[in-house]
């Protein structure tokens, strides 16, 4: 099992530098664009003027904590700020399994079954450079792993900083939404991979994702 693991963390590191050295130009994008593993990030509901997925409260919802323009209020915006982890570390891609951890807490962004989606303790502490996999404590996590989809791009293909994405909880088979008051769980738009307009009239369930560089 670590043998695979470690097969497939170094075949994601390869993907990314085939990707950065030949293709970056064809997608008119640069490598420091691209989302990675262990990154600072926030989610940006676009449905609604400055809002964002925050986890302050002990269940998660929209916040409206001033993020105007991509730039933080590093005093009191604790809530909206989130590490996205995929499984074995390098860049993050269209349709990769994810983990959002919520550092304020060191917990874990969760859907729990019939319940809205809140904080929990599993997998323990992330690492940034293999991924949220390789925790020995991971095991049984299944509330916490999502399949993450950028609405405009193809399966495997890396995920740019501000694309609009969609967080799939696979246990269920439903989307993270927020087209409610708190963070709830959604069929719309059905099952992934879907064609680009399939995403159009499920306003309820796509976010901007925001690098935080501070």
């Amino acid at each position: 099992e670590n043998r695979l693991s470690s097969c497939k963390m170094f075949y994601n590191w390869i993907v990314a530098i085939l990707f950065c050295g030949q293709v970056a130009a064809y997608y008119s994008t640069t490598c420091a664009n691209i989302v990675h593993s262990g990154q600072k990030v926030g989610l940006k509901y676009n449905r609604e003027r400055n809002t964002w997925l925050n986890c302050a409260p002990r269940v998660c919802a929209k916040g409206t904590c001033p993020l105007q323009n991509f730039l933080p209020n590093r005093a009191g915006c604790y809530g909206e700020i989130f590490h996205i982890y995929n499984e074995f570390g390098g860049y993050v891609r269209s349709g990769d399994r994810v983990g959002l951890y919520y550092p304020r807490e060191k917990r874990w962004f969760g859907c729990p079954n019939g319940n809205y989606c809140n904080k929990k303790p599993c997998p323990g502490r992330p690492n940034s450079r293999t991924g949220f996999e390789n925790s020995r404590k991971w095991s049984g996590c299944y509330g916490e792993v999502f399949g993450i989809y950028a609405v405009r791009r193809g399966v495997g293909e890396p995920i740019q900083q501000y694309d609009s994405i969609m967080l799939y909880y696979i246990t269920q088979r439903k989307w993270v939404s927020l087209a409610g008051r708190h963070t709830d769980k959604r069929t719309c738009p059905g099952t992934p991979p879907l064609a680009d307009n399939r995403f159009e009239s499920c306003w309820g369930e796509v976010f901007q994702l925001i690098p935080l560089e501070f």
